[in-house]
């Protein structure tokens, strides 16, 4: 009997303290369909949408051909990633300004631009 309670014990601690691992949490202002404008970037690629999940940012620009980022990192108010379209890889960094709007840049090889999101659909999870 008091083994079965001792090993009751261990369970519930065990539980406890793997429920209490802090894991990655995403501020829910980053999920959702944003859309994008970037006056200063190349021909092609000056606005459309961006597709933010809790482990991946999907970006297209014709709703049709789509670049997934190949990272992605959120701190506090701030989102980090990097996407490749063709032969070019940008990094892009962004602010939470509000809920409905972000602002940063995008930084590639020749230049860079600043990019501006308002949200357009809101809380999109995996």
């Amino acid at each position: 009997m008091k083994n079965r309670f001792t090993h009751l014990v261990l369970a519930v601690i065990l539980l406890l303290s793997v429920s209490f691992i802090p894991g990655v949490q995403i501020n829910d202002n980053y999920t959702g369909k944003w859309k994008f404008e970037a006056p200063d970037a190349p021909e092609g690629s000056t606005s459309g949408n961006i597709l933010i999940k809790t482990n991946i940012v999907v970006m297209s620009f014709d709703d049709f051909e789509e670049f997934p980022s190949s990272w992605v990192r959120f701190r506090n108010d701030s989102i980090i990633y990097e996407t490749s379209f063709d032969l070019a890889t940008v990094l892009f960094s962004l602010r939470v300004v509000d809920k409905n709007n972000m602002k940063g840049k995008a930084v590639w090889k020749d230049g860079e631009t600043e990019i501006t999101l308002k949200k357009t659909i809101i809380g999109v999870r995996l």
